[in-house]
């Protein structure tokens, strides 16, 4: 075997060992990739653990006990305070106040799911939904959902809607 011919067996070699490394390399990186983003999807696929049915069901009459009262200065006070400094309690009045008599009374709230949505600020956002039976308005049954904002420990109250869907 000549010098030409070592020289170029050992070049094959060293080009089949960084092929080797390479591929090592990159099945490291794509299964470090894989596991990452399955670990960002579960995350994403669940309610943060504070949210127990409990605390779902708490949430809805927070919402559903000042809303029959007419009681606006308490259904105002359970929003966060960075809704509190989006909305006056005077316009939260004005709003419900149209509201009010085509809903009527809202009977039961039951939970029936939740959406992650976009967040324009930091912190993770959820749209939780509620299916409501009315009585008193223009509706028999209707639907409430209410945004929270999810603080690590506790949620805060961004926003909520009143509709109703079946009419009476």
């Amino acid at each position: 075997m000549s010098n030409d011919d070592r020289g170029t067996q050992t070049l094959a070699i060293a080009a089949l060992i960084i092929a080797c490394a390479s591929l090592v390399v990159s099945l490291l990186i794509g299964g470090f990739l894989l596991l990452r983003t399955n670990g960002e999807h579960a995350a994403d696929s669940a309610l943060p653990q504070y949210l127990s049915e409990k605390r779902l069901a708490s949430i809805a009459e927070s919402v559903v006990e000042p809303f029959n009262a007419g009681d606006f200065d308490a259904l105002y006070s359970v929003f966060d305070p960075a809704a509190r400094a989006q909305i006056s309690a005077d316009t939260l009045k004005k709003q419900l106040d149209s509201l009010r008599p085509s809903i009527g009374k809202i009977e039961t709230a039951s939970y029936i799911g939740w959406q992650k949505i976009p967040s324009p600020g930091t912190l993770p956002m959820y749209q939780l939904q509620y299916s409501l039976k009315l009585s008193g308005g223009n509706y028999g049954s209707g639907t409430l959902s209410v945004k929270v904002m999810d603080h690590g420990d506790h949620e805060g109250i961004i926003f909520f809607f009143v509709g109703g869907t079946t009419p009476n």
